[in-house]
């Protein structure tokens, strides 16, 4: 799979399955804007594009944050100015914090809301009209959307949100050789992954419940994604593709 002269933009890259993603595309040849959410990631974006700038790709950094309109417009507008064009969004920027039902409050529903799906789907919103006809937009999603999750609530509830808009955009965005499809992946090993689940009984079960019997990496999904980016997923929209090694 050949990106030459594909531009990619990835949300919430400076780490975990959005770092692994931009890795993956540049090392095909992409021009890939690893975008992060202000200061405090600055450095690990720039780690990443340190990592990654030596290979085929061109790398570049872009701070913005996704859930406030004027930086969202500033993000796209930056990369249209400096790329030219734009080919591939990947809406990865999410949070994950787990709670029980009784302690959901108003702060944690819209901190997921605003993070997970709002500012993903008004960055397609922005995004789309400079997408060129073939362009891709792919959503992480999560395996929790669709399973019995204790005190995943609002995380569930904002990766369901996800799927469903990818589903409807997905049949907007056809007509123009646009496809949008999600990725939900499984157990992941990731910064968000070490925080809300560490190690102990729960976290063993889910791995003897996966067929594969490990943890996934985030090359893992990052390697689906890739290929939903590619010209040879040009049949493939409005689709949820579980990426989670067979978790039962």
């Amino acid at each position: 799979m050949s990106f030459t002269d594909k531009v990619a933009l990835i949300t919430g890259a400076s780490r975990g399955i959005g770092a692994a993603t931009a890795a993956e595309l540049a090392a095909r040849g992409a021009t890939v804007v690893v975008n992060y959410q202000n200061a405090d990631y600055r450095a690990e974006a720039e780690a990443v594009a340190e990592q990654i700038g030596t290979g085929p790709g061109r790398v570049r950094i872009a701070a913005a944050d996704i859930r406030i309109a004027e930086q969202r417009r500033a993000l796209i507008d930056s990369v249209i100015a400096e790329e030219g064009h734009l080919d591939i969004l990947v809406n990865n920027a999410a949070i994950y914090t787990r709670r029980p039902l009784a302690d959901i409050d108003d702060d944690h529903l819209s901190e997921h809301l605003d993070n997970n799906v709002r500012g993903g789907i008004l960055t397609t919103v922005a995004a789309a009209e400079h997408l060129r006809p073939g362009g891709r937009i792919i959503y992480l999603s999560s395996g929790l959307a669709r399973r019995l999750a204790a005190t995943s609530t609002a995380y569930a509830a904002s990766k369901a949100a996800v799927e469903a808009a990818a589903r409807c955009q997905a049949a907007e965005l056809g007509a123009r050789g646009i496809t949008v499809n999600a990725v939900a992946p499984g157990i992941v090993e990731t910064d968000q992954l070490a925080g809300s689940l560490p190690p102990g009984p729960e976290r063993d079960a889910l791995i003897a419940a996966t067929a594969l019997g490990r943890i996934g990496q985030p090359r893992d999904i990052a390697r689906v994604v890739t290929f939903l980016a590619s010209g040879d997923a040009g049949w493939i929209t409005g689709q949820v593709i579980d990426v989670d090694g067979g978790l039962q």
